[in-house]
């Protein structure tokens, strides 16, 4: 609960739409797109007034009705960059060559 408190702070406009659902037994995944705008602290990060969205896939493990693990996968290095905090490797000489692997 920690976490999501700390992005409520820090995008108190977020959104998230869900683009796909799936269902299984016990693992359904979805995809989904968050966006908002950082004007709170992120992490001891100041507010930069930017706006992010950053598609993402997030897996929820039930054990009967309860909801015991909650499991997202996304680019932390893209949400950074939209905000200005992170630079794009892409974009320096070196970066541009370096294979789409570890971009």
């Amino acid at each position: 609960m920690a976490h999501w408190r700390e992005l409520d702070r820090a995008f108190p406009d977020q959104e998230i739409e869900i683009a796909a659902l799936h269902t299984s037994r016990r693992r359904p995944p979805h995809g989904a797109v968050a966006s908002g705008t950082h004007t709170g602290p992120l992490r001891g990060l100041p507010p930069t007034g930017r706006r992010f969205e950053q598609r993402f896939l997030a897996i929820f493990v039930f054990e009967g009705d309860a909801l015991v693990c909650e499991r997202v996968l996304l680019r932390h290095r893209t949400v950074l960059q939209q905000l200005g905090i992170a630079r794009d490797p892409t974009a320096s000489p070196v970066g541009s060559r370096l294979p789409r692997t570890i971009r």
